[in-house]
């Protein structure tokens, strides 16, 4: 796999994890699901998800190279991105969807789910950073 083919690999899977998540976000605040307060979800997808989505924007605002065509020298930390970011977004929709069916309020489930979040979007970030200065060398 090429460098650019894994940059384009897991920018589409932040893209198409992330868009339909925020238009959930969206139709939720819309039709009320969030009651009087509708903060509490975009401090949670501030928080959660516009991190890696910056630090993803901003690899590709750098400037391309030859290098870009050449293989990556670890597949592992490739795969080990993308599998990493499946997962977190995969984690990220089990919180909306327990929201869905929890008779705890969403804000609770937000605020509860930030234990565990702050960890795995350390680990996140920190594998794609990784991967991403890998990638330019």
């Amino acid at each position: 796999m090429t460098i650019r083919t894994a940059k384009l690999t897991i920018s589409l899977v932040w893209m198409a994890g992330a868009i339909p998540l925020l238009l959930i976000l969206i139709v939720r605040q819309l039709a009320g699901f969030y009651e009087t307060d509708p903060k509490v979800a975009w401090t949670w997808a501030a928080q959660y998800l516009f991190p890696t989505l910056t630090l993803i924007g901003g690899a590709w605002s750098v400037a391309s190279s030859a290098a870009e065509d050449t293989p990556m020298s670890s597949t592992v930390v490739v795969w080990g991105a993308i599998l990493l970011s499946v997962f977190y977004i995969a984690v990220l929709y089990l919180i909306l969807g327990a929201q869905a069916v929890s008779i705890q309020p969403a804000q609770t489930i937000f605020e509860q789910s930030g234990l565990y979040l702050s960890l795995l979007n350390a680990l996140v970030v920190g594998w794609l950073g990784k991967f991403f200065v890998e990638s330019k060398r």
